[in-house]
């Protein structure tokens, strides 16, 4: 999403609004500018939640979207082993899911 695409929406539903989800049909962790747009959402008072496979999780960004004010993040475990993770979620690692858990 466009920066000025966000402000607009923001600053448009935000007073109307009591939850933001940061997903839908799509990966979260690949927007660049997601803590920014956490805690933007966060400074006024919107409930925020992100979803994701965690693939794309790094420590840093954990930490990031801790510090953003981030209100619930929902990890997708497709599996309980590499095998079946690897299974529904071809060229996945099951181990980025379980780092992703820990930070």
């Amino acid at each position: 999403m466009l920066p000025e695409v966000w402000e607009r929406v923001l600053h448009e539903a935000g007073p109307y609004a009591h939850t933001i989800q940061f997903y839908f049909q799509g990966e979260p962790l690949l927007n660049k500018n997601l803590a920014q747009m956490v805690s933007e959402a966060h400074a006024i008072g919107l409930y925020t939640i992100v979803s994701t496979n965690a693939q794309a999780m790094t420590e840093e960004t954990a930490e990031a979207l801790i510090r953003a004010g981030l209100s619930r993040i929902i990890v997708s475990m497709d599996g309980l082993s590499q095998e079946s993770y690897g299974a529904y979620r071809v060229g996945g690692d099951i181990q980025r899911s379980k780092d992703a858990l820990r930070w």
